[in-house]
């Protein structure tokens, strides 16, 4: 589906390409969570994850043949160090990308703040943020300067939204994309961990959204969502205002 020109999202998969890019996006892989999540509930969480995220770069290779991978923020988890688990998988995943794509830009996430300490070791470069073709990636957790940007690209909110009739509510991963209030393009990435709870954004509200665009340059109200299922593909929503009255009268 395209959302933006040039823009396209990936049925079924938490990505998107942009063609006059010849590069696909994907945000939040959180890598080490479950270490973290088994350390703070002191319950065994199985490290299930990284395999999952691995065969999803694999086939958004396979369905789109670009040639770079960006990701956009929060490759790693942890906010303290880095923990074995985080310097293990974060090395996988750039094997596997670069024998896939001919380059791996990575923007700086919050959670990123020990991650030079890898991408030292691997030579990868990290960025606070990528400008190209007016099209700028920011992680999303703080503001930026948006002269000559047309697209804005973000991550950090990890958007879904709660879809409820009677008993029954699921609960699903969404691309948020619209306008900025002054008209420029603009898109949010869902975590592309699969393990990522989420940010119900039709039913937060937004004073207690996470990223400052949404407090600042963004109505999330007038944004429209595509939602991600493995199963059915992708599922195209209204404006976030019409959910957020969905919910309500289901109430």
């Amino acid at each position: 589906m395209e959302i933006i020109k040039n823009v396209f999202s990936l049925p079924g998969h938490r990505g998107i390409y942009f063609k006059d890019l010849d590069l696909v996006a994907i945000s939040d892989l959180q890598l080490g969570e479950e270490r973290v999540l088994a350390e703070e509930s002191k319950v065994f969480v199985p490290e299930i994850q990284l395999n999952i995220i691995i065969n999803e770069i694999i086939v958004m290779h396979e369905l789109t043949g670009a040639k770079r991978l960006l990701i956009n923020g929060d490759l790693k988890h942890g906010f303290s160090g880095v923990s074995r688990q985080e310097w293990f998988e974060v090395e996988r995943v750039y094997k596997v990308v670069s024998k896939l794509y001919n380059e791996m830009v990575v923007v700086r996430g919050n959670h990123d703040n020990y991650l030079a300490n890898i991408s030292s070791f691997l030579g990868l470069t990290l960025k606070d943020e990528h400008f190209e073709k007016g099209y700028k990636f920011v992680h999303g957790h703080k503001l930026v300067e948006l002269a000559g940007v047309s697209t804005l690209v973000i991550g950090h909110e990890q958007p879904a939204v709660l879809l409820r009739k009677s008993f029954d509510s699921v609960k699903m991963p969404v691309i948020l994309y619209g306008k900025t209030i002054s008209g420029t393009n603009f898109i949010c990435l869902p975590a592309f961990s699969p393990i990522s709870s989420g940010v119900e954004v039709n039913v937060v509200s937004k004073e207690n959204l996470l990223s400052p665009f949404f407090k600042s340059i963004v109505d999330i109200d007038e944004l429209y969502a595509v939602a991600i299922d493995p199963d059915v593909g992708e599922i195209p929503l209204p404006k976030i205002r019409l959910l957020r009255q969905f919910i309500r009268n289901m109430d």
